[in-house]
């Protein structure tokens, strides 16, 4: 990216494609509140039964898959690829350095078969997912991003468990402890509220990126963003 237009007097931002990239920035506030911080973990946790988007479910997810047929998702360095940079822009923010990511990939199957909008699970086959990936220093995991994906609320009842069909949740270690959780799925198209938070995010921060000097920029050397327009009709 630093070389995308090399001579000109431009900046670029990136902040990732993924709708984490919200949560980075809901955890990145928790930690201005905190005395101490020993970890902090975000979670997305969505129920994926309304998704009609059959190369998302069963390509890039691997739903209705054998579970050893690896999905797009959960080949090697996918998610340290996805994931990586947000995690050590939020280890910088800590002030702290990570030394390795750690990816950590489960996925549980379906006893029975049972229909999902985008089409047939089979028994046997995967209706759970569980993403995580660690950035370790030195014995300790100060910053972990995980993905809980499921067809049914009873598939990997272990696994966080959200308040609402989906949602974002930020876990702040030490003092004070936090656990912020935002329902996020409450649209009837599916993943369209946490799509359009990830796209606001970036969206917010283009004046402020404007005015910025030339470079690469993260959400660490940009100031806090304006909030976007607000209209009477907006309003409850």
């Amino acid at each position: 990216m630093q070389q995308a237009a090399p001579g000109e007097d431009m900046s670029i931002l990136y902040d990732g494609g993924d709708p984490r990239r919200s949560s980075d920035a809901l955890a990145s506030t928790l930690l201005a509140t905190s005395t101490r911080i020993d970890a902090v973990c975000c979670t997305e946790v969505l129920d994926y039964s309304s998704c009609h988007q059959p190369i998302t479910l069963f390509e890039l997810m691997g739903f209705g898959r054998a579970l050893d047929d690896l999905p797009t998702v959960m080949r090697p360095g996918v998610l340290t690829k996805a994931w990586g940079p947000a995690i050590r822009t939020l280890a910088s923010r800590l002030g702290i350095q990570i030394d390795s990511l750690e990816e950590r990939l489960t996925r549980l199957p379906t006893p029975e078969p049972f229909e999902v909008r985008s089409g047939c699970i089979e028994a046997g086959t995967a209706a759970g997912l569980y993403l995580q990936l660690r950035g370790v220093r030195g014995g300790s995991s100060p910053v972990v991003f995980e993905h809980v994906a499921r067809l049914r609320p009873d598939i990997g009842p272990a696994w966080p468990q959200p308040g609402e069909p989906g949602c974002y949740q930020v876990r702040v270690s030490g003092d004070p402890n936090y656990t912020l959780d935002i329902p996020v799925a409450r649209g009837t198209q599916h993943g369209s509220e946490a799509l359009r938070a990830t796209a606001m995010h970036l969206m917010s921060a283009v004046p402020t990126a404007l005015a910025a000097p030339p470079g690469l920029l993260t959400v660490l050397s940009l100031p806090p963003t304006a909030v976007g327009p607000v209209t009477s009709s907006t309003v409850r």
